[in-house]
């Protein structure tokens, strides 16, 4: 690597694992700080890779599938910004129709009910999109890919650690601020309970994914393999081992129930598609004893550390699925009224509140304010429209595509393809119950970890087929 893309990557680095800090990014200052450097690292990348295409370690050809339909969702909410509705032959949004009456003024007819949240949207994606792909073309072909995920494991125990202090010590703050939501639960530097919960449980398949590598690079044997399992983890694994008990009891702490089970189904996802790699066959009758090793000690752990506060929250389960059941239907019908354009890329709280009304608030306890689906895909749809969601949907779908193949193939660091998936499981589940992937540092956090995995994907043989173009 040159000295310029060690900085690359070190700054890189340093954006990944300091993201979550500043309340999970989740301000407008410090997501456009990190749009600002990922704009500035990846504009010095291009540069550098025209000037020298062989500096470039994943071409377009590969990812093709993954770039493609996110260069056509971004295209699509561009334009659903800045270009008038009747150039595309699409209805604009009647709201502009209305505005331009009770203001007497000629207004933009365009699809996107408010085109400086669109552009946001916008703004954010591409940051995201940013973090993958020079997260991707520099963990390829070196241990940069084991030092990202350090990073984001160590940085993650940094911060568990003092959330964990705050909850024992009873201080109810997030940094200097005093919390007004999420009382009583582990949320270290977020402010959403689900939103912290997402992000351990990212890191705690990145735990599990570096002590599996770890111990399968030591062992190529399966001569007492329980035994040679038990020494690793009392040795070399033992820090590992320490990080996944604190962060298990900290998510556990967290009292987030879609969190908790979003995270067992993400570990167990990861430890049932390991023995499909070719170098785990002489492995696989230990798999299920993995499995039940993994599951029944996380299973032990939330048996014994689960707040009341958490059996509480699974005990109303049944009252929030009524909550979040009526949103989902009142989203279904803003999907139904616009189900092509959508209503632009990051205005569902102001296309939703039109069905806010005072029947809804009767059937349900809702808050004066919704700004979520609490579903990540429907409110993508009534965004994005149904075929813009598509897209979006398909790159993600591509990711783990190419992650399914890595699996399969590759010999060596097979760990890592795994690890994607699972991790995408985790985050596909959760993304059912709400929002945790519209947190700047989750997206971000899952984006690097993606990049790495989506890198190890293919085998250095196959290098010669896919000459950077």
């Amino acid at each position: 690597m040159t000295f310029i893309d060690r900085l690359i990557f070190i700054i890189l680095w340093l954006l990944v694992v300091i993201c979550p800090l500043p309340f999970g990014s989740n301000k407008p200052l410090f997501w456009s700080f990190e749009a600002l450097i990922m704009a500035a690292l990846l504009t010095v990348w291009g540069l550098q890779a025209l000037l020298k295409p062989a500096t470039v370690n994943v071409s377009f050809k590969r990812t093709a599938l993954i770039v493609l339909p996110f260069i056509l969702c971004i295209g699509w909410a561009l334009a659903q910004a800045l270009v008038p509705a009747a150039l595309l032959g699409l209805p604009a949004n009647p709201l502009w129709a209305t505005a331009a009456e009770l203001t007497g003024r000629p207004t933009p007819l365009i699809i996107s009910i408010h085109r400086m949240h669109s552009l946001e949207g916008i703004m954010r994606l591409i940051t995201y999109a940013a973090v993958f792909w020079l997260s991707m073309q520099y963990t390829r072909y070196n241990k940069n890919g084991r030092y990202l995920l350090l990073g984001i494991l160590f940085a993650a125990m940094l911060y568990t650690l003092y959330g964990l202090l705050m909850h024992f010590s009873h201080t109810e703050k997030v940094l200097l601020m005093d919390k007004t939501y999420a009382i009583g639960s582990v949320t270290a530097t977020f402010i959403n309970r689900n939103s912290y919960a997402t992000y351990v449980g990212i890191c705690l398949i990145a735990a599990f994914a570096l002590m599996t590598r770890g111990f399968f690079r030591q062992s190529s044997s399966r001569r007492g393999f329980l035994l040679k399992l038990l020494q690793f983890i009392s040795t070399k694994g033992l820090v590992y081992l320490q990080c996944i008990a604190v962060l298990c009891l900290a998510l556990i702490l967290s009292n987030s129930r879609a969190g908790i089970v979003s995270t067992l189904l993400g570990i167990t996802v990861f430890f049932t598609i390991l023995p499909f790699s070719p170098s785990m066959k002489k492995f696989r009758k230990f798999s299920l004893i993995l499995i039940l090793l993994v599951v029944g000690a996380m299973s032990y752990a939330l048996n014994h550390f689960m707040s009341d506060e958490t059996v509480y929250r699974f005990s109303r389960s049944d009252t929030d699925l009524a909550f979040r059941m009526q949103i989902y239907k009142e989203t279904l019908s803003l999907i139904k009224e616009h189900p092509i354009t959508g209503v632009g890329l990051g205005n569902y709280e102001a296309a939703f509140a039109k069905y806010q009304n005072s029947q809804m608030h009767d059937k349900v306890n809702l808050p004066s304010r919704v700004a979520k689906a609490h579903n990540t895909y429907l409110e993508n749809a009534a965004e994005l429209g149904i075929p813009g969601c598509t897209l979006l949907l398909l790159s993600f779908v591509s990711m783990v595509g190419l992650c399914l193949k890595g699996l399969i193939v590759r010999r060596q660091n097979f760990v890592f393809p795994a690890a994607g998936i699972a991790v995408t499981a985790l985050i596909a589940i959760h993304s059912l119950f709400d929002f945790s992937m519209q947190i700047p540092a989750v997206a971000i956090t899952y984006f690097a970890f993606m990049g790495v995995c989506v890198g190890e994907s293919w085998s250095s043989q196959e290098d010669s087929a896919y000459a950077p173009v």
